[in-house]
């Protein structure tokens, strides 16, 4: 009798457990995740390798949700991965979105100060100096150390980018003491170099060398490509500040960095050439440029994104604009002109050269970015919300209406739509993309240079565009134009005479 009790005793026990673990597992089941859940966590995977699905992935996420928090974690990630991209207007469009969308303070100054992060990247400092500065007083309230320096900093250098050197200096200044009062010795550091390119600006070389040391002195730097790039920028000051010894010092120091960062050694045997040309090793310092050239070519072919080649570009730009201004103080020693004068030239035409093709893919991303905002609007969203049936009416109503149109629609009448839509598309892309140098165009000049393309009947270059603008604006000389373009006054004179032809007209003015 005892042994049968136990028995049972044992079997209910068994019974009780089995079901206390079936009790758990139902309980500690996860929830199935929503579509935005689902979404947003894809377009967070691909981020790091596939950015334009990224932001396609999280544009549906935005459109999946009700929920405000939501929507603005969704146009926040967009903005991230556009500007990423290079994609500042459509970056700018969703961190505004977010902006709207989220209710903490922090949260929007935070996305203030990445608006104005992406204005300054297209050099619309005008837009990002009062935006920054909103967001500078937001953190202040705030206590936000952290963010609070960060955009001081970024406010600096749009000063400094802006050349208010009067403002940029105060602005430094603050964020410097408030990174040494918190002990941010991090951002400190960041701010020195900064305050260092500024000096540089204003022509103070001992003081950009001054501050580039702090740069490296009074921070222990892990990142070994930054810290390397630090000493070849140091090197680079000492060099302006005519003292080669100290030059060479932390040049030798940079190449004993390791590190394999490809722009940091772009820099590191571009500085050699200038360093070697100033110890009057002519044969050297070409080789140590031309080896800087292959690098930079790898950079530039290492990836097909328009932003990587327009970075790439700015670099080539910045190097040949640097050897230049080193070869014009070597050619002051009236006994050395001579000797120096054929390696001048060589830079002074690599830097037309190189400004040249800077400019071109400035446009083409500039024009790119246009387009990625008008494509950015879904077209299938309310598919989620279709029922199979209504599914099965689309698609007949959609085929019958695509019969009809096939019948109906004449050659002449598709022509005639694609030509108009290719005007509109350039009106739109020139519009929302601003010519290096000119502003915003007006929507005459917007019209015009429409005009002028479609009677010539050839694509205009980004020359092309400034030099008819400057035309119509008045004011300019041919001398003038001739200095901003790449063109002759000659060559201004018969384009503005052919495209008067072309349009049947007496003045460019007309056409507006």
């Amino acid at each position: 009798m005892l042994s049968i009790t136990l028995r049972l005793s044992l079997a209910g026990l068994a019974l009780c457990m089995v079901f206390a673990w079936a009790s758990a597992q139902t309980t500690n089941h996860p929830q199935p995740k929503s579509l935005y859940d689902r979404l947003y966590a894809q377009a967070y995977r691909a981020g790091n390798t596939q950015p334009d699905s990224a932001i396609y992935y999280a544009r549906q996420a935005a459109t999946a949700t009700k929920k405000p928090a939501d929507q603005a974690k969704a146009h926040w990630l967009i903005g991230f991965y556009a500007r990423k991209q290079g994609y500042y207007g459509l970056a700018i469009q969703h961190y505004q979105y977010a902006y709207n969308l989220y209710k903490q303070p922090i949260q929007k100054a935070t996305m203030l100060k990445n608006i104005a992060f992406c204005h300054k990247n297209v050099g619309n400092y005008q837009a990002a100096i009062p935006i920054v500065r909103q967001a500078v007083q937001r953190f202040a309230k705030l206590k936000e150390v952290n963010y609070h320096i960060e955009a001081l900093n970024l406010l600096a250098n749009c000063h400094n980018a802006e050349t208010n050197f009067g403002n940029a200096q105060l602005t430094y200044i603050q964020a410097v003491e408030m990174a040494k009062k918190h002990s941010k010795p991090q951002k400190l550091a960041s701010i020195y170099t900064d305050f260092a390119n500024f000096k540089e600006n204003q022509h103070q070389y001992d003081s950009a060398v001054h501050y580039q040391r702090l740069a490296l002195e009074g921070f222990n730097e892990p990142n070994a490509i930054r810290k390397c790039t630090r000493l070849v920028r140091l090197s680079w000051y000492c060099i302006l500040n005519k003292n080669a010894g100290q030059a060479r010092y932390y040049l030798d120091e940079a190449f004993r960095v390791e590190q394999n960062g490809a722009e940091c050694n772009v820099l590191l045997y571009a500085i050699q050439g200038f360093l070697l040309f100033v110890e009057r090793q002519e044969a050297e310092a070409r080789q140590a440029i031309e080896r800087s050239d292959s690098l930079l070519k790898h950079l530039r072919q290492s990836s097909s994104h328009p932003i990587q080649q327009k970075f790439a570009r700015k670099l080539a730009c910045e190097i040949n604009q640097s050897g230049y201004k080193i070869l014009q103080s070597l050619c002051f020693y009236s006994n050395e002109r001579p000797r120096f004068a054929p390696h001048k030239q060589w830079f002074a035409q690599r830097l037309q050269y190189s400004q040249q093709l800077y400019n071109e893919i400035h446009l083409r991303v500039a024009l790119r970015d246009s387009l990625v905002i008008a494509r950015a609007t879904p077209r299938v969203n309310i598919v989620r919300q279709i029922t199979p049936w209504w599914w099965l009416v689309m698609v007949a109503a959609i085929a019958i209406g695509g019969l009809w149109l096939y019948q109906a629609r004449t050659q002449k009448i598709r022509a005639e739509t694609r030509r108009v839509q290719a005007q509109v598309n350039f009106v739109e892309t020139i519009k929302a993309s601003p010519v290096q140098g000119m502003g915003d165009l007006s929507k005459a000049e917007v019209g015009m240079l429409a005009k002028i393309e479609h009677h010539q009947k050839a694509k205009l270059t980004a020359d092309e565009v400034r030099m008819f603008v400057m035309v119509v604006r008045g004011g300019y000389t041919y001398k003038a134009i001739s200095l901003r373009t790449n063109f002759t006054e000659g060559n201004i004179k018969t384009k503005v005479r052919r495209a008067k032809k072309a349009c049947g007209v007496s003045n460019l003015k007309d056409l507006m």
